[in-house]
Parts: structure tokens; C-alpha cells; sequence
């Protein structure tokens, strides 16, 4: 029994690492297809500072300019420091966020998401400037202000201390709330995965159940099969676990091994994260797996997927049925696999 939890908890932490891997990628694309609208004009460290000192007052500042130093923190990072050296700069972004102006909002909301790809000095400062009033916007009727909070919220949860304070101005709770729109839902769940990676096994039980339940009811992607895999690893998960949870990963199994085997030469993250969801259970919920598998008459299914030689694919089905074996009195199933 100690050598199984051994190795379970190699695997875990194997699973991990992938995981920040690919969290790593996920995170360079999210941030060129979502906060960079255009190509940003070449900006100088002068300009940005010239921006900055207007920001510290309270005259109007035209969105254009706001725009200007929204793409120069995405051209350099070293623009980061240069506005927050800049004293009360921040406080005028802030301004701007609260404003009366949707235009300036949003676009400000884009600074301060761009801001928050700084270290953890950088992100600690915009929690405590912007933290509840990010929170807030996540309620705004604006999609895009919306969108780019939720964004900008999970940026700044890479930092674990960060995330703590922000969990306690509410921001977790917020996140987990049922969203309408797919652009906002993408963006909570980009979010969480941020909150669940940098908090750990720190997670509260609660938590990791008003997340399960939020991921349990949106529509099964490469994101949420992710932010799935991440909590699967937390050690109350398994407690978390519903029906309706399971019968949703084994549909999207289904499907995405439907859709592999006739495309073999690229990688399925999304099934990967669901195989690998469905192998972090426990041995109640495998008798559940393996029985829906026989029902669905997925055997045939697994076959042409194990012909394959991808082997990332193969090994986290092995890994999967291998614990369905070890742990499930009916070999049936793995009679006809053979």
C-alpha cells in the first residue's frame, strides 16, 4: 500500500511539472491572441515615461495615449518598471478603471493587464491598488472590461502571495460564479487555472468544490479538461467527484478519441487532460468509469487509439486502464482489449 501511494504521489508530481510546461505555452499564446490588438508602434522609454507623469494627475488623459502605453508594456517589459517608478501613475490607471469613461475603462483594464505580467513587486502593488475594483468589474455589463479583468486577474495570481490577497478581496469566489459569454468564460477559466496552480494544495476543500462544480457545468474544451487535470491533483478532489462530473469527462472522451484516430499526427491536449483527469480517481469512481465504458462499447475505440505511437497518448491511456485493471473486479472489458 506504501509503495502505491509512492508511486502515485511520482506520478502527481510528474503530472505537475507537464503541467507547468504546458501552462508556460498556454499562457505565451493567450497573451498574443488576446491582449495585443494591434502591432505596437515603436514606443521610447521617454513617451512611456511622458504618459506615466500624466497619469499622476488628475487632468483627463485621451484613450488614445492610454492606448499607447497599453502596447508599449507588451513591446518591453522594462516599461513596467519605468510606469510604476513613476509615483501615483498606477493611482491614475486606477482612476481611469473607475472613471465614468467605458472607452478609458477598457482600455485602462488592458494597462493594468499588460502591468501584471511584471514580477511579483509589480503584481503586488496592482493588487492593492486595483485588486476589489478588478473584482468588481468582472460584473459589468461592458463584455470587453469584463473580459480584460477576468484576464488581467489571472495574470497577477501567478504570484502565490498575490493570489492569497486576492482570494481575500474575493476574487476566487467571483471567478467561480456562472458566467454568460464564451470570450468571458475562457477568460475565468484561464483565471483559475492560474489560482489553482500558484495556491497548490493550499486550495480549501471549498474551493476546490465550487471549482469542480463551475468546470462540471461549462462546455468541455482544451481549457476546462485542463483546469479538470489541475484540481485532480489536489488531494480533496476525489471527495468533489459528482456523476454528472464523471459522465461529462467519459463523453469527452469519447469524442476526442473519435476525433484522434483520424488525426494522428498532432497531439489532443484535451484528451490527454481527460485521460489523465479520469486516472487521478478513486476506486469507487473507477467500478463508475469502467462500467460506462463497457456501456458505450468504447473497447474498440481504445484499440485504434493504443495502435498508435504517439506515445504521450498511449502512456496516459495505459495509466488510465492500468489503475481500472488493478482496482475493478470486472476484467471483462480488459479481456475483449486484449
Amino acid at each position: 500500500m506504501q509503495e502505491n501511494n509512492i508511486m502515485i504521489d511520482s506520478i502527481r508530481e510528474n503530472n505537475r511539472n507537464f503541467l507547468q510546461f504546458k501552462r508556460q505555452i498556454h499562457r505565451d499564446e493567450s497573451k498574443d491572441t488576446n491582449r495585443s490588438i494591434t502591432k505596437p508602434d515603436s514606443i521610447t522609454k521617454e513617451n512611456v515615461t511622458a504618459i506615466a507623469n500624466t497619469l499622476k494627475t488628475k487632468s483627463t488623459i485621451p484613450a488614445l495615449e492610454l492606448v499607447k502605453l497599453k502596447n508599449a508594456l507588451l513591446q518591453d517589459q522594462s516599461n513596467i518598471e519605468v510606469v510604476l517608478n513613476v509615483h501615483g501613475a498606477l493611482r491614475g490607471l486606477v482612476r481611469e478603471l473607475t472613471g465614468n469613461n467605458i472607452v478609458n475603462q477598457c482600455i485602462a483594464a488592458g494597462c493594468l493587464c499588460n502591468l501584471a505580467l511584471g514580477d511579483f513587486k509589480a503584481c503586488n502593488s496592482i493588487v492593492k491598488a486595483a485588486g476589489p475594483y478588478l473584482v468588481t468589474s468582472l460584473d459589468n455589463m461592458a463584455m470587453e472590461l469584463a473580459v480584460t479583468s477576468a484576464w488581467t486577474l489571472g495574470n497577477l495570481a501567478s504570484h502565490r502571495k498575490v493570489c492569497e490577497v486576492l482570494v481575500l478581496q474575493g476574487a476566487l469566489a467571483k471567478l467561480c460564479e456562472r458566467r454568460t459569454g464564451t470570450e468571458l468564460q475562457r477568460a475565468c477559466v484561464y483565471a483559475l487555472l492560474h489560482y489553482v496552480y500558484a495556491l497548490g494544495e493550499s486550495l480549501s476543500k471549498d474551493y476546490v468544490q465550487k471549482i469542480t462544480k463551475t468546470a462540471t457545468e461549462l462546455e468541455m474544451t482544451v481549457e476546462s479538461a485542463q483546469l479538470l487535470f489541475m484540481l485532480s491533483c489536489h488531494q480533496n478532489f476525489t471527495e468533489c467527484v459528482t456523476e454528472d462530473l464523471v459522465l461529462k469527462l467519459i463523453q469527452g472522451l469519447n469524442r476526442c478519441m473519435e476525433t484522434y484516430k483520424h488525426k494522428h499526427t498532432e497531439t489532443n491536449m484535451e484528451l490527454v487532460y481527460i485521460t489523465r483527469s479520469l486516472a487521478n480517481m478513486n476506486t469507487d469512481v473507477y467500478n463508475v468509469i469502467l462500467g460506462y465504458f463497457v456501456s458505450y462499447n468504447m473497447c474498440e475505440l481504445f484499440k485504434q487509439v493504443l495502435s498508435d505511437n504517439n506515445s504521450f497518448v498511449v502512456e496516459s491511456m495505459l495509466w488510465l486502464l492500468g489503475n481500472l485493471y488493478n482496482y475493478c473486479s470486472d476484467e471483462e472489458f480488459f479481456s475483449m482489449l486484449l
